[in-house]
């Protein structure tokens, strides 16, 4: 097994097969947005003093978060792509030279700091968070698509929760072993899976702050520039699941996007008072023999858990406010809504479902549209009617 899919190993496990050798799928050039900016890109490495690092071990050790952010840019830079993966020379020990190799033969369509675009005068926020044992920089589709709508795309790399850590002196570290506990149907998996989703959150809640912080103070980059009022929390997968919890806690968050991540016990016990827009892989392409065997799970037992998960969904959604959302793709898998199968390509167990360029296509579609309607640019009926467009999309559950 290469090192990449080691790494992503447990992000895939849950969700069926996943990133793979090079098909026909597979491009070097990144979908190009589609909206009037053109996309620039910066880093901030940020500290929260106010939490302990566990996973280190070390009682000294604050959470430290690096921050991958996309924004609104003038349309002509002149310069070359940001790296599909910027740190790669220092993450390349832990992520394999075939992966290495792979990414470093992606373009983007986003530049290093080039000068905010001058409108809007002020940007909307959407802090976006990782699916477990990936990488920001792996949802780079849709944070450049949101950025050439007008969004700062602020996407945290969840230490020691993605596929590679970079701190200080330790080098680059792999997905911690101790995320090993949580691939298993007990209850005590389910507890460290809710501490987990915490964790995510609180990540989600202190970048929100630092940026603020940054839009105070009028000499920094982002300084005056921040719309703070439309501040959105976004997820995949655990990340999902986690931007979900951030809208349930805390009241500067206006909306919610869930791509595929599962509601847990954790979330029955809070309201859920913003829009949320939740788009689901296809339940029957999901390889659920192999789902089960990754959780040590009978297959009555893998059942039986996903009805409890998506009792769970039902639940929240019944108490979701109007202009709420659950879409399921046709054919789409877990991993579809990132953007590993695009770059690397399908594996040749998954011929037969949907093109996944297509779920990139659909996902950034109707991510742009729901951010349009919270707004007050667009009506939910826009929404719906994208179905035209993208048959395969099918309306589960929804809120008038």
């Amino acid at each position: 097994m290469k090192p990449y899919t080691t790494a992503l190993g447990v992000f895939l496990a849950f969700l069926g097969p996943g990133a793979g050798t090079a098909s026909g799928f597979q491009v070097d050039q990144l979908p190009r947005p589609t909206g009037p900016f053109g996309v620039g890109t910066t880093i901030r490495h940020w500290t929260d003093s106010t939490r302990q690092e566990h996973f280190t071990g070390d009682p000294h050790d604050l959470r430290r978060l690096d921050v991958y952010v996309w924004y609104p840019a003038a349309l002509r830079s002149g310069r070359s792509p940001t790296p599909y993966v910027p740190n790669i020379d220092r993450t390349e020990r832990v992520m394999g030279s075939d992966y290495a190799a792979r990414v470093r033969a992606v373009n983007t369509n986003s530049t290093v700091e080039p000068a905010l675009a001058r409108q809007p005068a002020r940007f909307g926020v959407v802090v976006f968070s990782h699916g477990l044992g990936s990488l920001p920089m792996h949802y780079t589709v849709l944070a450049e698509e949101l950025a050439s709508y007008g969004y700062l795309v602020a996407s945290v790399n969840h230490s020691f929760g993605s596929a590679a850590t970079v701190l200080g002196r330790r080098g680059a570290q792999p997905l911690h072993r101790s995320w090993r506990s949580a691939f298993e149907i007990t209850p005590e998996a389910d507890r460290f899976l809710g501490e987990a989703i915490t964790e995510w959150a609180a990540d989600i809640i202190f970048v929100i702050n630092q940026l603020a912080a940054e839009h105070r103070v009028p000499t920094e980059f982002f300084g005056g520039r921040l719309d703070l009022s439309h501040i959105v929390a976004a997820g995949h997968s655990l990340g999902g699941s986690a931007a979900l919890f951030a809208g349930q806690i805390d009241p500067r968050i206006k909306a919610v996007i869930n791509l595929d991540g599962p509601a847990h016990t954790i979330h029955t016990g809070f309201s859920l008072n913003v829009p949320v827009l939740w788009m689901l892989q296809d339940r029957s392409s999901m390889d659920s023999a192999s789902a089960a065997r990754n959780l040590s799970a009978s297959a009555v037992q893998f059942r039986t858990f996903m009805k409890r998960l998506d009792a769970y969904r039902d639940t929240l959604m019944s108490r979701a406010p109007e202009g709420s959302y659950v879409f399921s793709i046709a054919g789409s898998r877990g991993n579809h809504f990132s953007d590993l199968p695009v770059v690397f390509g399908e594996p040749r167990s998954a011929a037969g479902v949907i093109d996944p360029s297509r779920v990139v296509d659909i996902v950034r579609t109707y991510v742009v549209r729901f951010l349009a309607v919270q707004a007050g640019q667009a009506n939910a009926g826009e929404l719906e009617r994208l179905a035209q467009r993208y048959p395969e999309v099918e309306v589960v559950k929804r809120r008038k």
